[in-house]
């Protein structure tokens, strides 16, 4: 099992929220900010959390600290570059911005179930981005980001990963439209 104070926190919100129509980071939902919400959850088990954003788009004025994709419009692949790149620990815990069930415990089920180079929830299809990431992997993350694989979910096939069931299907969703929310 992994020490959650050896892993760093990335919100992964470097999207441009076209579906959304508005910066979908900023949406309230149960009171906060989708961006504070989440950057809050991944404080409850991570001491330190910063949030990946594409280049002049900042949360500091949150409170949040921001780091910015080399790869802006290059999808979530470019955040997870960001966040392996920045971290000052060999592993780090994403999670996007728009998963608006997200819950704390799901990364103590990832830890328990580290294999190797990732952990991610599967069902009939991975969850990439409620997942867990070692540094070793940013050759394999940079060569798929040259190549334009951007496919998250092709990459934890490539590395060394574990399979975690995830806790309740229903409360892994996004909100990609407002509606959604």
């Amino acid at each position: 099992m992994l020490d959650p104070s050896h892993i760093e926190g990335f919100v992964l919100a470097g999207g441009s929220s076209r579906r959304f129509g508005r910066d979908k980071a900023l949406e309230v939902h149960d009171g906060l900010s989708l961006v504070e919400r989440n950057a809050a959850v991944l404080g409850e088990r991570y001491a330190k959390v910063s949030v990946v954003s594409a280049p002049g788009r900042s949360y500091d004025d949150l409170g949040l600290t921001t780091v910015f994709d080399e790869w802006p419009g290059h999808g979530p692949l470019a955040g997870i570059h960001a966040a392996l790149k920045l971290a000052r620990t060999d592993v780090i815990a994403v999670a996007a911005v728009d998963l608006i069930g997200l819950r704390s415990a799901w990364y103590q089920q990832l830890e328990a179930g580290w294999v190797d180079g990732a952990a991610a929830f599967r069902d009939h299809h991975w969850h990439p981005l409620v997942a867990l990431y070692h540094r070793e992997i940013l050759p394999v993350v940079e060569a798929r980001l040259q190549a334009g694989r951007l496919a998250v979910r092709d990459l934890l096939d490539e590395v060394g990963h574990a399979i975690v069931c995830p806790p309740d299907f229903a409360d892994l969703r996004n909100a990609n439209t407002p509606e959604e929310l």
